[in-house]
């Protein structure tokens, strides 16, 4: 099928976004603003755009909404968002546009059919991530807002939530840690409605997590970029809402660490020591520590080594590896023979990198 454009279609030509909130607001039949139509209209940065669609969103059946996803209508709102973020703060009217494309967006999302499209669709939480570049807090508060509602919509969305703060990691340069920007926008948000977004958005992802062990690790990670200090200065702060997300955050770390005991480094160690001792995996446990010890922690390089580590270590072992971890397994051994020559003592290099609804009130989880 071809594409009508905006100037081709006699309907838009004649009265464009004016039309539609008429047709809307008066109860016309909607027949003739086909999904292919409102798209050609998103791809122009206008503010009654977006609200026009937006409304249309909120009415119309299932089938129509799933026309437009499979148009890339969802494409072409976070594309035209990207595009308005670029401007920055140009105009009172670009900012406006902004808050309106990406409620528009919400829409979306809000229903079921457009959560389960972005869920099978792992470039648009990408694009999402892409969004966090813009200067506007309140767009950035509310795609936080719409990484919640994939958290708690599916564990393959809560696993998107997280890729989505990796993907920002590689595109803006001056972060090492997936969660330094969630961090930073805590110290630096300049409303406390902001602060509670994100505090909400730090519950959603712990509690997205099934396993205790996996919520743990997700908390230390967070504390280990800095969450521990910044939490006690939102102590301080006397909001409701944001005290509400801190308490639900101290509440179920409380609950987790009763019925999973934290252990110390070396306990750990001591543990280890004595399943594979008078084994041959000692030698083997000997070789991979003498590799680690010699790392450069400093280097980001080292990032990725600790990243594979923790998930080939998170495999249930009472289940066979996956073929996945044996042809790794494999390619490892040919690498290390022609690199390593079987020296313990040489330095170890990492290897290089080619490299639920959205309205849910964030006051409760």
């Amino acid at each position: 099928e071809k594409s009508v454009s905006v100037d081709q279609h006699p309907a838009l030509q004649r009265t464009h976004s004016g039309r539609l909130l008429h047709d809307l607001n008066n109860g016309t039949d909607l027949s003739e603003w086909e999904p292919d139509l409102c798209i050609q209209m998103l791809r122009i940065p206008a503010a009654q755009n977006y609200v026009a669609i937006n409304k249309l969103i909120q009415k119309a059946p299932k089938k129509w909404l799933l026309e437009f996803l499979e148009r890339d209508g969802l494409g072409v709102l976070l594309e035209s968002l990207e595009k308005l973020g670029d401007k920055g703060f140009s105009s009172v009217a670009d900012t406006f546009s902004q808050l309106q494309c990406v409620s528009c967006l919400r829409t979306v999302m809000n229903s079921p059919a457009g959560l389960e499209y972005i869920v099978q669709h792992k470039e648009y939480t990408r694009q999402l991530a892409n969004i966090l570049l813009s200067r506007n807090n309140s767009v950035k508060l509310q795609v936080f807002e719409l990484l919640c509602a994939l958290c708690m919509f599916s564990s393959k969305g809560h696993s998107l939530a997280l890729d989505a703060l990796n993907h920002f990691k590689q595109i803006c340069h001056g972060r090492r840690y997936r969660f330094d920007l969630v961090m930073s926008e805590l110290r630096t948000a300049d409303t406390v409605a902001y602060q509670t977004t994100l505090m909400a958005f730090i519950n959603c992802l712990i509690l997205g997590q099934q396993e205790v062990s996996q919520r743990n690790n997700l908390r230390n990670e967070l504390f280990s970029v800095g969450l521990e200090q910044i939490l006690k200065e939102l102590r301080n702060i006397d909001e409701d809402a944001l005290q509400i997300q801190i308490q639900v955050f101290e509440n179920e770390q409380q609950k987790d660490e009763e019925e999973l005991e934290p252990l110390s480094h070396q306990s750990l160690f001591d543990i280890l020591i004595r399943k594979v001792i008078n084994t041959p995996h000692s030698h083997s446990l000997q070789y991979v520590l003498l590799n680690l010890t010699q790392m450069d922690t400093s280097s980001h390089e080292t990032d990725k080594v600790w990243e594979i580590l923790e998930e080939v270590t998170s495999l249930n072992f009472k289940k066979n590896l996956s073929n996945r971890y044996f042809k790794c397994s494999l390619q490892t051994r040919e690498c290390g023979t022609q690199t390593m020559n079987g020296r313990l003592g040489r330095r170890f290099t990492a290897p290089s990198s080619n490299s639920v609804g959205v309205q849910s009130d964030v006051n409760q989880i």
